[in-house]
């Protein structure tokens, strides 16, 4: 596969309004396509705690500071691209080369992070794929523990930069049923190093999807195991949506129907974590 176009990824603190807390996420969610080269940012809105009681219940611990945070982009060799179902559940998987210009042997090279310092940590690592390719970064703090305190109001940014985007056209043959492309991003932060908090969930907050076979900690997730069962998932996810205005879709795709792309598990296991090279405690799963 071909280098990931170089977009720029940092991480830094700003006081924005948010009145409560709320999932780590994308700041500017929707984006429209052909917008260009666009400055986005993840956001980390609070630090650790259990999900056992589900997120701002009042039996909910007090969250604790985050020590270290990290994102993976969808931009390997081999991310999961579904149709996304009406009820929001992942239908069947579709090739991305239909779906937007410019993927190179089927992956999405728009991300790719280069931090800009200073940053929310003083310590970032843009961390890289044996092919070269930049797949997301990993921040910390200093030897002393020095924390980033989301308090309220608070919201932590880790900017990126996002080259243009445009769905493909139709062609004899070969007609875009696709309305929007939902891009979705693993991200975690962790508030306790070493062995300490494993299996409570007040060690890290892991958003992804699904458990994998490394990040395996339910307690973790952003839902807990009940809501899990009941179909519940969440992606920090940018949602770029198509032209319709100027691009309409083709009357045999009535509706027509929005794409996710997703790192895979592999790529999650092989690049989320923050290894004990970077933070000598090291971090669950990698302590």
């Amino acid at each position: 596969m071909k280098k990931a176009l170089l977009s720029t990824l940092a991480v830094a603190t700003c006081v924005l309004s948010q009145g409560a807390f709320a999932h780590t996420g994308v700041e500017v969610n929707t984006l429209l396509e052909g917008s260009g080269n666009v400055y986005n940012a993840m956001t980390v809105t609070h630090g650790c705690a259990t999900n056992a009681n589900g997120e701002g219940s009042p039996l909910t611990p007090a969250n604790l500071n985050v020590l270290a945070s990290s994102t993976v982009f969808p931009n390997g060799a081999n991310p999961v691209v579904n149709i996304v179902n009406a009820d929001g559940s992942d239908g069947a998987q579709i090739d991305l080369t239909t779906v937007i210009q410019g993927t190179v042997g089927g992956a999405f090279t728009n991300l790719s992070p280069s931090p800009i310092f200073p940053g929310m940590f003083p310590f970032e690592k843009v961390v890289m794929d044996s092919l070269g390719n930049q797949r997301g970064v990993h921040a910390w703090g200093n030897p002393n523990n020095t924390p980033f305190f989301p308090g309220t109001h608070a919201v932590g940014l880790e900017p990126f930069r996002m080259a243009n985007v445009q769905f493909v056209r139709d062609a004899p043959g070969a007609i875009n049923c696709a309305t929007a492309l939902k891009v979705r991003f693993a991200a975690a932060e962790w508030c306790q190093k070493g062995k300490t908090g494993i299996g409570t969930g007040t060690n890290a907050d892991i958003w992804i999807g699904h458990m994998t076979t490394k990040f395996n900690d339910v307690y973790a997730m952003p839902y807990n195991a009940t809501a899990a069962a009941a179909g519940s998932f969440y992606w920090p996810t940018m949602t770029i949506n198509r032209d319709l205005v100027n691009h309409p879709l083709d009357p045999s795709c009535g509706a027509g129907y929005a794409v996710a792309i997703a790192p895979n598990d592999a790529d999650i296991n092989a690049y989320l974590g923050i290894t004990k090279s970077e933070v000598p405690a090291g971090f669950w799963p990698n302590n």
